[in-house]
């Protein structure tokens, strides 16, 4: 069951929804799958801010996961089986994340929400 988010900040602070759906078995990182995990510097920043969370679910067939590795497959891997949410916490733990297809061939579609 995933843990429950509140965040107190300003008004803007959650991406929109990033649906992705695999089309290969490589892994992907949240970037590639087209999330916003940190928004552009603004003037006078030196870099732009980080996502603080990012909730990750799976709506059909299930996915591998994993953080900074090249070898998250479909036989490697935590499994998150179709149905299920991950919450991220942290922009490292958010840059790292990795995900492919638990088996060949059966693509999951992924929601994706990144929140500031």
């Amino acid at each position: 069951m995933p843990q429950k988010i509140q965040i107190l900040a300003g008004a803007d602070i959650a991406e929109t929804i990033t649906p992705y759906t695999f089309a290969a078995n490589a892994a992907v990182s949240l970037s590639t799958m087209g999330a916003t995990i940190q928004k552009t510097a603004g003037a006078g920043e030196t870099h732009g801010t980080q996502a603080l969370y990012a909730i990750v679910s799976i709506e059909n067939n299930d996915a591998r996961y994993g953080f900074n590795s090249t070898n998250i497959s479909t036989t490697r891997g935590h499994v998150l089986k179709a149905g299920e949410t991950i919450v991220l916490e942290g922009f490292d733990e958010i840059s790292k994340f990795k995900m492919c297809p638990a088996v060949s061939g059966l693509y999951p579609a992924v929601q994706i929400t990144t929140e500031f």
